[in-house]
């Protein structure tokens, strides 16, 4: 098969596939198996071009051939390096970790308050950058580029901390009426459109993540401050003799 960033791939049959050529698509139980069902949804929906992990490079020729048996020819495939945690581990929903199960999972980000344009940015130039390096590179810009551009050889890993940074400097580039409309859900009670708009205005270089703000935007919006009375030490006073203290 030809793959649009491996090149052309080979692969040697095992011996139960020269046995028996023919492969399962529908289990005993009448439910039609993973390669089955990925055919006839991208058979659906029209596709031209599936983009996804290299560990699925090894289903593809299953899937073109079910392409061919429906009579159809197949799209076209590109497989990208898998994304691999910092310890050098698979990122996975079910890793017992839950902060590596967290970072494989959309629900996170969303909780935490990451921009999709930052996270779109950052995984665009894992495994991949472009010529003049910059870090922050708008999905237009990359479209320009073309989707199926020259990856590196080297399998990335996911830095946590570069993305937040990227996430960062995506929050400081938002206008003041992005801050209020369908972006952030602050659980701040002020009817002042201007004042929150400056407020946010005054923090958004301050944090790295939507998250954040609540706790550090609350001493804006309230008259109730906790404090703790300052005690003097017991040396502080002294009585003088005679003098009435």
């Amino acid at each position: 098969m030809n793959d649009l960033i491996a090149g052309t791939v080979t692969r040697q049959l095992a011996d139960r596939e020269l046995q028996e050529p023919d492969f399962v698509i529908v289990r005993s139980d009448g439910n039609p198996v993973f390669h089955f069902v990925n055919v006839v949804d991208d058979l659906e929906m029209k596709i031209t071009h599936v983009i996804r992990g290299e560990d699925h490079l090894s289903n593809t020729p299953k899937h073109i051939a079910l392409f061919r048996a429906f009579g159809v020819e197949p799209p076209q495939y590109a497989h990208l390096p898998m994304i691999l945690n910092a310890d050098g581990s698979k990122m996975s929903k079910s890793d017992p970790d839950p902060v590596k199960a967290r970072l494989a999972s959309l629900t996170g980000y969303i909780e935490d308050g990451y921009l999709p344009e930052a996270v779109r940015n950052y995984l665009c130039l894992l495994g991949w950058s472009p010529k003049d390096d910059r870090q922050i590179l708008p999905s237009e810009d990359v479209i320009q580029k073309s989707i199926c551009r020259k990856f590196s050889g080297t399998t990335p890993s996911f830095d946590v901390t570069k993305l937040e940074w990227m996430n960062g400097q995506y929050i400081n580039m938002l206008s003041p009426k992005n801050w209020i409309v369908g972006r952030l859900r602050l659980g701040i009670h002020c009817d002042d459109t201007a004042y929150r708009q400056a407020v946010l205005g005054l923090l958004k270089e301050k944090v790295t993540l939507l998250k954040q703000l609540p706790e550090r935007s609350a001493y804006f919006f309230t008259e109730d401050f906790p404090w703790i009375p300052r005690r003097l030490p017991n040396h502080a006073v002294t009585r003088r003799p005679g003098s009435g203290l």
